[in-house]
């Protein structure tokens, strides 16, 4: 008999998920399955409409070679149903009575409508989580409005902070299907929220996921910074959309590659590294100390090529930097730049050491043959699924107030990454205490605001950080150590987002870790994990977003690459591991056993690009072409229009507004041409059918531009949504806050009063739980506030002790 310790079960081994096939919920569906679970996947009997989405094998369209639909589908089984149909209906409920999760991107509505709503399912399974993932959500006012990736990455604002530094120059959206990725992200992370909860109370609960709620919240600094000085961001090419326009960040090597650092740098050491190594390899000459006059002349030093500048470089004092890489150049190392181990459909993101072991069901075959044991093609019948029910197990009651009430977290991160993914956790229940050091000193705490400044000025802090509790401590004394070793003790998961070594050099390993709480869940989160050839380099959002290609693929045809206006995998990277932690803890009510994940943001990167990642591998393309990367225009399906069109003003900060429009099919486009008063160019040859307007593709966007030009991008928005035509306004984060009323009515700012900062708005969180919802009560502590309660509620430690390690500079 096999030995069951060289296959242990997967984080999710023996949960059931029911997908009712729709791209929307692909992803979040396809997380769970590549964690271990069985995900069966119901299509109709013509076939999902993601296998009609391009790339395709041999670029010949065919409902079983789709590579979009190969990359979302590893990992299920499937059948072929109809719920029109009292026989599909029937098929439907028995599945979904022995299934843990359901899934499904139906309009508002529809189940509801078929007597398959979610009062329906519950009374038959009331074990039974559900997740809707639609446009928009269940209510509000934009309910029932039209969207797709490029509106939502319209509406949500990542297009206004995306773009080329001309105030004129049209934003762009950021290539592969974001918006899928960040609701389906969001999906998964209150999916399995609700899951540790069950694990407790026995009870499922029903979810409402909106996209556009879920990217209103990713775009890092716009939002908090129109929240508490009222200043809008600049669009910037390659680099961060920033109140204040700052130095370029792209740079071309002599070798014709791109790379990106950050300037200025993150500290002066860094700083005048990279003056000292600029000079070196211009002979001696010396550089100015002036950043601006270095950023103009680093089109990189002779003979210097893209390929070695990865993370941080002794040479230049740990500057994070990294090339601009392209699919095939990432997948000639194996993937990302660590030697790590690598799926060549998925590249997983987090590995789960221990008894959880990550694992792939199903991988593609050598040169890019058919997937096996997913779907073989479409048809599928049903046979083989069982639908008898199964016996959840002895199930005690939740006790405490919030989903994860009764978890407690020591949380060492800092900067955006890691923050973002403990403020899941805080935001349902769980103690996060804050570690940070006594000086205060932590990126965005130490802040000036409002002619004030110190350690609890700092806004953005304040945005990333609520529900949390902050305790200082100096780690580097013996007492120190001693005092976090046994909070450890005390706590069920320890996260960081530091360099491989930091750690270690405290001490605080792993292996040490679970001497003092055997079944800790410890996450390290770094930019090239800690193992391979790259691991002691440091890398930041925009150089992790380099490294993994996803910048490369961002902008305009034959342009330098554009990237993001943000640090995209600051949040993505975020929540993979608020996604690792929650598989992790859902493992550990199963077994008692805890692990170690070990999390690369470049990984987490990858696979939010796995379409073109596979292009690559089955069709030989790469990511620089004529026409690729494709600006706003799409590229699968290839429609058109599909652009952002001008519109009539100009925003907060001098900019152009602009209006996204996109028709995808001639009933759409008939309506455009009525509601812009040319009924007549849907007749017209050059723009009669999809193909024609392909080809004068540049002529339709200037007639749909002269028209959009006059006009408010809203009453743009709103003529064509009221015609049937998907459209969606350019928002910034002015427009978010103050003009989307969906994002009001839908509860997604709260207001919260901080010490220090005065009473402000807080962003929460884009996901609604029915039973166990999440709660804003609190804004980000002041520097040390919750020093004595930790210390005396955890560690029972008097007054005088406290007293003396204040003296002793501990705390």
């Amino acid at each position: 008999m096999p030995d069951p310790s060289l296959n242990p079960p997967s984080a999710a081994t023996g949960l059931r998920v029911v997908e009712l096939g729709d791209p929307k919920v692909g992803y979040a569906a396809k997380l769970f399955g590549d964690m271990g679970a069985d995900v069966i996947k119901i299509e109709p009997l013509g076939g999902e409409a993601s296998r009609r989405i391009g790339p395709f094998v041999d670029d010949i369209p065919d409902a079983n070679k789709s590579l979009f639909f190969w990359h979302y589908n590893t990992s299920k089984r499937g059948v072929t149903l109809e719920l029109d149909k009292a026989e599909g209906r029937a098929l439907f409920r028995r599945l979904v009575d022995s299934a843990d999760i359901l899934l499904d991107g139906e309009k508002p509505g529809r189940l509801a409508a078929l007597e398959l709503g979610y009062e329906t399912l519950e009374a038959a399974n009331p074990k039974l989580i559900a997740c809707s993932v639609t446009p928009f959500g269940q209510d509000g006012p934009w309910r029932d409005l039209l969207a797709s990736d490029l509106i939502h990455m319209a509406l949500g604002g990542q297009m206004a902070s995306t773009g080329p530094d001309d105030p004129t120059g049209q934003p762009i959206a950021g290539t592969g299907y974001q918006s899928l990725h960040v609701g389906g992200n969001f999906a998964a992370i209150a999916i399995l929220t609700a899951l540790v909860e069950r694990d407790a109370s026995g009870r499922g609960q029903y979810i409402d996921i909106s996209i556009h709620d879920a990217c209103a919240t990713c775009t890092e600094i716009a939002i908090p910074s129109w929240i508490y000085t009222k200043q809008g961001v600049y669009r910037q090419i390659g680099r961060h959309a920033m109140v204040a326009r700052d130095s370029r960040q792209n740079f071309r090597a002599a070798d014709g590659k791109w790379v990106n650092t950050i300037l200025p740098m993150i500290s002066t050491p860094q700083w005048h590294a990279l003056v000292q190594w600029m000079g070196q390899h211009e002979g001696g000459g010396g550089v100015r100390a002036v950043h601006r006059d270095v950023s103009e002349r680093l089109d990189l030093p002779p003979g210097t090529a893209a390929a070695p500048l990865v993370g941080t470089d002794p040479r230049t004092g740990g500057e994070p930097r990294g090339p601009r890489a392209h699919r095939a150049r990432v997948l000639a190392r194996g993937g990302a730049p660590g030697d790590r181990a690598h799926d060549s459909l998925s590249g997983r993101a987090d590995r789960l050491a221990g008894d959880a072991v990550a694992h792939l069901a199903s991988r593609a075959a050598a040169g890019g043959a058919q997937l096996r044991g997913v779907w073989q093609g479409v048809g599928a019948d049903g046979r083989g699924v069982d639908g008898a029910g199964r016996d959840g197990g002895d199930m005690s009651s939740a006790n405490g107030k919030g989903p994860l009430s009764g978890i407690r977290v020591i949380d060492f991160t800092w900067w955006v990454v890691g923050p973002q993914a403990t403020r899941f956790l805080a935001a349902f229940g769980a103690d996060v205490i804050m570690i940070e050091r006594p000086d205060a000193w932590v990126a965005f705490r130490q802040a000036s605001y409002q002619g004030k400044t110190g350690p609890n000025y700092g806004t953005m802090f304040n945005h990333i950080n609520p529900m949390k509790r902050s305790l200082t401590l100096n780690l580097r004394h013996p007492k120190g150590y001693g005092i976090i070793t046994r909070l450890i003790s005390k706590a069920d998961v320890v996260i960081e987002n530091f360099s491989s070594r930091v750690m270690e050099s405290w001490g605080l390993t792993y292996e040490e870790m679970k001497k003092v709480k055997p079944d800790i869940i410890y996450v390290s989160m770094s930019g090239l994990g800690h193992k391979g050839m790259y691991s002691d380099y440091v890398t930041f959002g925009p150089t992790a977003q380099a490294l993994s290609g996803l910048t490369h693929t961002s902008g305009q045809p034959g342009d330098q690459p554009q990237g993001w206006g943000f640090s995209y995998m600051d949040h993505v990277g975020g929540y993979i591991a608020a996604m690792g932690v929650l598989f992790a803890l859902h493992y550990r009510n199963r077994t008692g056993k805890g692990q170690y994940i070990d999390q690369a943001i470049v990984e987490s990167a990858i696979t939010q690009m796995g379409p073109y990642v596979l292009d690559y591998q089955v069709n030989g393309r790469g990511t620089r072409r004529p026409d690729f990367p494709p600006g706003n225009h799409a590229s699968h399906p290839r429609v058109a229009p599909h652009n952002a069109y001008r519109c009539q003003g100009k925003d907060n900060v001098g900019q152009d507004q602009w209006c996204a429009i996109a028709c995808f099919d001639d009933a759409q486009f008939a309506s455009l041409c009525k509601a812009m008063g040319r009924p007549e160019m849907a007749s017209d040859p050059r723009f009669a059918t999809n193909l024609a307007s392909l080809q004068h593709e540049c002529e339709l966007d200037e007639a749909v531009g002269a028209w959009t030009a006059s006009r408010d991008k809203f009453n743009v928005m709103y003529a064509l949504q009221s015609q049937g035509v998907t459209a969606g306004a350019v928002q910034t984060a002015q427009d978010r806050l103050e003009r989307d009323n969906h994002l009001r009515e839908r509860g997604l700012f709260v207001e919260l009063e901080h010490a220090a900062l005065g009473k402000h708005l807080m962003e929460t969180l884009p996901m609604q739980l029915s039973r166990t919802p999440h709660e804003f009560t609190r804004p980000g502590p002041l520097c040390g506030e919750h020093n004595e309660a930790v210390l005396t509620e955890l560690l029972q430690m008097t007054p005088e002790d406290i007293k003396g390690l204040r003296e002793e500079g501990v705390i």
